[in-house]
């Protein structure tokens, strides 16, 4: 009896203490009642004519291009270390197997526009990134074009090509 009295007055001089430690206890069990979702889940990408060596040949060669003719922000800009931070993200959840070796550039510019090369060379145009309303918008251009690459569209649609001529 004695030691429940005890209790319960060190409880009344710590309120502050006991409203942290409900609150403490309320997200242990929230978090044990709603886990967090294992994540997305992938289609097998399958195969094209194309091998993967090749298409990251392919994507350098497009890239150079890409910097003769546009102009593209140094990786150690603000816009670009944000840019690759969160495509890196977004690069962790992709089963090793089927990943790419993903590179992220800005281009300077004020149209909405952002475009991914075969092998895993992304650019993606300053005004698509400020123009974002939020990060999760910005990881949904920037997933979709990373589709294209992890899905092998390119490699996919010269092999059709090949076949018509």
């Amino acid at each position: 009896m004695t030691r429940h009295v005890f209790h319960h007055r060190a409880f009344r001089s710590y309120p502050a203490l006991v409203t942290r430690l409900s609150c403490l206890i309320l997200l242990l069990l929230a978090t044990h009642a709603y886990p967090q979702s294992p994540g997305p889940t992938f289609p097998n990408p399958g195969k094209t004519s194309m091998s993967k060596d090749n298409q990251h040949a392919l994507g350098m060669e497009v890239a150079a291009q890409v910097y003769q003719q546009m102009p593209v922000l140094p990786d150690n800009s603000p816009e670009s270390q944000y840019v690759r931070q969160l495509g890196q993200k977004l690069v962790a959840t992709i089963p090793q197997q089927y990943s790419w070796p993903f590179e992220f550039h800005v281009i300077p510019q004020k149209e909405i526009n952002a475009f991914a090369i075969p092998g895993g060379q992304m650019f993606i145009n300053l005004g698509t990134i400020t123009s974002a309303r939020n990060e999760a918008e910005l990881a949904g251009v920037m997933g979709h074009e990373m589709a294209h690459v992890y899905m092998q569209h390119s490699a996919k649609q010269a092999g059709r090509h090949r076949r018509r001529a």
